[in-house]
């Protein structure tokens, strides 16, 4: 984990090269590079989402906060946002003392599938019958990674993952869109853009983030997918 404000400070003083000491006189603002690193985070999810792992009983709550009644719920809340199609990259099981019933993802929906679990709502996952008394229900799956709100808040990804995102944040802070918004003098988009500093700076960006990423296997999420 790494807090957001060390991640912004790393963008400012050794990326962006905005490391002015006065907040007032920086040219990103700090709630533009918020949203960069919201898109960045999703852009990341490409490559390795967020794994999850839940099991609800009889002692966990739904999302109003009642227990759940095992014996009929069949409508179970999912507290992170599922990334990609839940039921090709999910792994849902019933467990009951020794016993693992492995439930199949139901795609299409469809009425009278038995053992099954399909999705409507993106976060709420449907049974195709109650999970049971004195039983477990395990959930496995993948989710968007949580954005910032505040400078202290701490940004859940892998430790080699920190230097992916911080040249995708700079990736959108240098788009000639965003450098001419924030009136960045030292990037400076007369002349040629094709061969301005701003663009080549952008192919480095973009290929010291894909030189992280190619040093790392994509996630395999298929272990929804049954027979």
């Amino acid at each position: 984990m790494i807090k957001w404000a060390t991640l912004l400070n790393t963008i400012r003083n050794s990326v962006l090269r905005d490391n002015q000491e006065d907040m007032e006189l920086h040219e990103w603002k700090d709630q533009d590079l918020l949203a960069y690193c919201r898109w960045a985070l999703v852009d990341l999810c490409q490559h390795t989402a967020n794994p999850i792992e839940l099991f609800i009983n009889a002692e966990s709550r739904d999302s109003k906060g009642a227990l759940y009644d095992l014996s009929k719920a069949v409508h179970f809340y999912l507290p992170k946002h599922p990334y990609g199609v839940f039921t090709k990259t999910s792994s849902v099981a019933i467990l009951k003392g020794n016993s693992i019933v492995h439930l199949d993802p139901n795609h299409t929906m469809q009425y009278g599938l038995q053992n099954s679990y399909y999705m409507f709502h993106p976060q709420v996952l449907n049974l195709s019958s109650p999970v049971g008394e004195s039983s477990t229900l395990a959930i496995r799956y993948f989710s968007y990674f949580d954005a910032p709100t505040s400078l202290e808040d701490e940004i859940n990804v892998p430790e080699w993952m920190e230097s992916a995102l911080i040249y995708r944040i700079a990736l959108y802070a240098m788009t000639n869109s965003s450098v001419e918004n924030a009136g960045i003098m030292q990037w400076s988009l007369q002349g040629n853009r094709e061969q301005s500093p701003i663009r080549e700076y952008q192919l480095v960006l973009m290929k010291l983030y894909e030189d992280i990423l190619s040093r790392h296997e994509p996630q395999n999420r298929n272990m929804g997918i049954r027979k």
